[in-house]
């Protein structure tokens, strides 16, 4: 804090004003965290919110092996107390995503083949597509690099 020399030398008015600003300095300081703790607590809220509703597709995709997708859908929303909507659009948003992830994990054992000098055909055999399929994904993966390589 404050050298005892330069205290002393205050007089009592003084001091209790040097005394009331570091009490208001405080309270801001505590003020100013317990924001910050609330700021904190919303935000880990909302991420333990956005990661239960990531996992709702799953849970349809679960329920939906033995029963057609509306129905699956419906008792999802029902089971969780989500919007109906909400579920739906979750499922969606869910299906688009593995289907195009299972596309990109198709075009890199494309690619891989290709680079170990398989031909299309073969390739396509390998992977029951058709060969132009195959060359097409090739051509498209390969401008695609050259124009990053390009940049």
């Amino acid at each position: 804090m404050y050298p005892t020399a330069i205290l002393r030398g205050l007089r009592p008015e003084e001091l209790r004003l040097l005394a009331q600003a570091h009490d208001d300095q405080a309270e801001a300081l505590r003020a100013a965290a317990e924001r910050r703790h609330g700021e904190i607590e919303r935000w880990a809220t909302a991420q333990r919110e956005i990661a239960f509703l990531l996992t709702l597709p799953d849970l349809v995709a679960a329920r939906a092996q033995s029963m057609p997708e509306d129905r699956a859908i419906a008792m999802v929303a029902a089971e969780t107390g989500v919007a109906l909507e909400t579920v739906q659009v979750h499922w969606r948003h869910g299906k688009k995503r593995r289907a195009e992830e299972a596309r990109e994990k198709r075009n890199r054992e494309i690619m891989r083949l290709a680079a170990r000098g398989w031909t299309n055909g073969a390739i396509a055999g390998r992977l029951d597509l058709h060969p132009s399929t195959v060359a097409r994904i090739i051509q498209k993966t390969l401008r695609a690099t050259a124009a990053i390589a390009a940049e």
